[in-house]
């Protein structure tokens, strides 16, 4: 594919906040970086929560004036049909820019944005990347937001087909989310690229962490999409042969986490809950033995990469989840950096807690973590990679 290597105008579209954790460390760090190649100007739609948070919104403005971004934002809303009037209020936006600022590139971040761009392309000759993040549809459906023939599954459905295909490029978090686009779509392979999940590595070598009480995290989001009460459960089940502590890193749902930990009997002593800004993780995670989380099943899985595996990986933690796809699960058993449960419905403690121990005896499985983190998710790399796809664009 022939590359243009002339400075790009670049408008990155989406309906998330880079307020948000995911938007700090997966939207605006990349594009700090790729800001000294080409000019970005960002939409996004922020929370009001958020937006009220002052010594965060400076810290995050100031990030973006120094990269040179020019930052639009919408605020979000729960009501329905306010949704629709905001939806309304991205496309004038989005039109008014290409109108007026001379775009190469439009960035679409997942569905919502992607159809935005999908009908705006009809009448601007942008370059489109539709940047998927995952099966968004069938996360909604099978995380029990919406019905599975409900009116908004439905349209999003017979809109995916047409937003692959009007695509320039789509990029994916795995490899099993390409196969299955390219073999019901009409899409090349050489415009299909897979970008995991990446972070800031943490270069520092923290690779003392305490046995006496062995900490294990459970970052982020819960929602649907995480099976929390299996976190508790094997919490549970480990703290009857080791001193544990719980370690719960969590933004806005701390009522419901503290319910569902008052169900079993806990010492409150070995229970840490808190909310840690994204560029403050990798300190908090040095005294981190093990990282875990279950991501409930689904279809959904196949486009699936979480975060939270560099992240964790970066800091030298091994991890502990359940299968998820080929291309995760992959990367974690034949680079033996954590435990991956075979049956979650069924667990054997007894072997459970053999691999844990197998693993703290393992001299050098924090700087393998390390290792894999640096092959695979280096968020160097990953802008490379999107910075040569904005070189396809002719200017």
């Amino acid at each position: 594919m022939k590359t243009y290597n002339k400075l790009k105008r670049v408008l990155y579209l989406t309906y998330d906040g880079i307020l948000e954790p995911l938007g700090y460390s997966q939207i605006l760090s990349y594009l700090q970086i790729l800001s000294r190649e080409h000019k970005i100007i960002i939409i996004s739609i922020e929370k009001k929560g958020d937006l009220l948070k002052q010594d965060h919104f400076k810290k995050i403005k100031n990030i973006i004036k120094k990269s040179n971004i020019e930052w639009f934002y919408l605020k979000y809303t729960n009501n329905t049909f306010l949704r629709f009037a905001l939806i309304l209020k991205l496309i004038f936006l989005t039109t008014y820019i290409l109108l007026f600022k001379k775009i190469d590139i439009v960035h679409s971040r997942s569905y919502i944005s992607g159809l935005v761009t999908y009908f705006l392309k009809f009448f601007f000759n942008v370059f489109f990347v539709f940047d998927i993040r995952g099966f968004w549809i069938d996360e909604r459906i099978e995380w029990g937001l919406w019905k599975q023939n409900s009116i908004k599954s439905i349209i999003f459905r017979f809109f995916e087909k047409k937003i692959y295909n009007k695509s320039d490029v789509i990029v994916t978090l795995t490899t099993d989310a390409k196969e299955i686009i390219l073999k019901g779509n009409k899409v090349y392979k050489n415009n299909i690229f897979t970008i995991p999940t990446s972070v800031n590595l943490n270069k520092k070598n923290n690779l003392y962490r305490s046995e006496k009480i062995l900490t294990f995290t459970h970052l982020g989001a819960i929602g649907s999409r995480y099976d929390f009460n299996l976190y508790l459960k094997i919490m549970n089940e480990l703290s009857k042969n080791n001193n544990i502590l719980l370690s719960i890193i969590n933004k806005n749902e701390h009522p419901y986490i503290k319910e569902q930990i008052n169900k079993y009997n806990f010492n409150p002593k070995y229970i840490s809950l808190k909310y840690i800004h994204p560029y403050n993780i990798n300190d908090e995670l040095k005294n981190t033995n093990f990282g875990i989380f279950f991501p409930v099943n689904g279809f959904y899985l196949n486009a699936y990469f979480p975060t939270k595996l560099g992240e964790f990986l970066t800091n030298g933690v091994p991890i502990i989840t359940c299968k998820i796809n080929k291309h995760v699960d992959t990367l974690i058993t034949e680079n033996n950096v954590g435990i991956i449960l075979d049956n979650k419905d069924n667990i054997n403690y007894k072997e459970l807690n053999n691999k844990i121990l197998n693993i703290l005896n393992d001299i050098n499985i924090s700087l393998r973590c390390k290792k894999v983190a640096e092959d695979h998710f280096d968020i160097n790399k990953a802008t490379n990679i999107y910075s040569k796809i904005y070189k396809l664009a002719k200017s």
